[in-house]
């Protein structure tokens, strides 16, 4: 692995870029229309954000279809629309908790929902509020690996039927190395 200091140059032959810059659409605008300029056009763009969706950070940019969010929990796949078409977004939630499930989930993203419920009222990402629906996750029927890797299959016979995914699923990219997550502190209040 090496590093390059200068963005345009650390980009300028890249097949895929993964970003995982501070949380501000303004900051990640500026990346991404960095990038973009300096990428080679069959480059796929990827963002890590934890509550930033694809559109504000997309503003900046010549051909915004090239950028996807990623999700930051599950490294090894792409959030894609398809995946909540297989597992639901409770499941899809619980799942991106990684081993700890939706109170990791609830955890790390939380705040971020939390912001965006200003539009509904007063809600708050409380003890009860994130006590409920953990609860209610024990219902699906397996724990986290066995949910994930039915999910898994799941997308990838139907990325097969929409032609989107090579027929080795087991391929990983070159020089991906992930480290195991550990499980995130409960809120307290």
């Amino acid at each position: 692995m090496t590093f390059e200091p200068d963005l345009a140059r650390a980009v300028a032959a890249a097949d895929v870029i993964q970003e995982n810059g501070p949380e501000r659409p303004d900051v990640k605008q500026e990346l991404w229309a960095t990038i973009e300029g300096a990428a080679p056009s069959r480059a796929l763009f990827a963002s890590s954000s934890s509550g930033i969706p694809a559109s504000p950070m997309r503003q900046k940019m010549r051909e915004p279809g090239r950028l996807i969010v990623g999700a930051r929990r599950r490294r090894d796949e792409l959030d894609r629309p398809a995946l909540g078409a297989v597992a639901g977004p409770f499941q899809t939630f619980h799942l991106g908790g990684g081993p700890g499930g939706l109170a990791d989930f609830l955890v790390h993203l939380g705040p971020a929902l939390a912001a965006l419920w200003s539009q509904l009222g007063d809600p708050a990402m409380d003890t009860e509020t994130v006590d409920l629906p953990t609860e209610q996750a024990k219902y699906f029927d397996g724990n986290v690996a066995q949910l994930a890797q039915r999910r898994d299959d799941a997308q990838i016979e139907l990325m097969r039927a929409l032609g989107e995914t090579p027929t080795v699923a087991s391929r990983k990219p070159r020089g991906f190395h992930a480290a195991p997550t550990p499980p995130l502190p409960r809120p307290t209040g």
